[in-house]
């Protein structure tokens, strides 16, 4: 992401989230490709991707599709 809308964007730099909520992680799997500019970064990025997560042997009840209205 980026701190304001004028920040630079590195086109090299991303990630690719290869599950969706709810569907089926084996333990060797892998869950996101993170592309960076070194591996400390990189390695930020994984840490700061892995605490929104959570494990459960039981998939999520869904959410709503609408969240909400705007009037």
């Amino acid at each position: 992401g980026r701190i304001t809308k004028e920040s630079y964007i590195h086109p090299a730099v991303g990630v690719v989230l290869n599950k969706k909520v709810g569907e089926h992680l084996d333990a060797r799997e892998t869950i996101a490709t993170i592309h960076a500019v070194n591996m400390s970064a990189a390695k930020s990025a994984a840490d700061e991707l892995l605490s929104y997560y959570t494990f459960s042997e039981t998939p999520p009840e869904p959410s709503p599709f609408i969240k909400g209205k705007i009037m």
